[in-house]
């Protein structure tokens, strides 16, 4: 066993935690070998979606998901009486846009039908490839628990606008992803 006084007598030598050869000091000089800023991510030939295409993505959705409560409620009352939508509608329509609307086609199509429509898709951040259904459901669902905490839905929707390189909402990077272009 080495003794603490001669522990860093190895540096630079084959073995040693430094494999470039800084020399047997111990010291790493400030500035050598470490980067000056964190690497960009290598989009895969993509470009980054815009904040302004995810914004219109969201407001279409919206548009649709609102379309959908509008029909299915307007349905069952005029098939059921009100207090048995109220009973079984509503609580079935929230379990189906939770998880079936978004994490069902992000996972299909790379992204809801606004997505799709604006020519842009979700893709894990690792390596560019489609989200698993799993990925896409932790996606949505940490981005509908943002939703009912006060403030950090804001933080969530807007952190895309700072956020660099990425450009990542918070519930992006609670599943790794990225917004590209098609």
């Amino acid at each position: 066993m080495a003794k603490p006084e001669d522990r860093h007598t190895d540096l630079g030598k084959p073995g040693s935690p430094y494999r470039d050869g800084r020399g047997d000091s111990g010291r790493i000089p400030l500035g050598e070998g470490i980067p000056v800023s964190p690497p960009v991510f290598p989009t895969h030939g993509r470009a980054l979606a815009s904040q302004w295409a995810r914004l219109a993505a969201v407001i279409i959705d919206l548009a649709i998901c609102a379309g959908f409560i509008t029909g299915v409620v307007t349905i069952g009352e005029a098939a059921y009486s009100p207090s048995t939508v109220e009973d079984i509608f509503h609580p079935a329509i929230w379990v189906v846009l939770i998880f079936g609307y978004s994490p069902l086609f992000t996972y299909l199509w790379g992204g809801t039908l606004g997505k799709v429509v604006l020519r842009i898709r979700v893709v894990r951040e690792l390596n560019g490839s489609p989200l698993s259904y799993w990925r896409a459901l932790g996606r949505h669902l940490a981005h509908v628990a943002m939703q009912f905490i006060p403030v950090l839905n804001f933080i969530d929707s807007l952190f895309c606008t700072w956020d660099k390189p990425l450009r990542q909402c918070l519930h992006d990077k609670a599943a790794d992803t990225v917004v590209v272009k098609r």
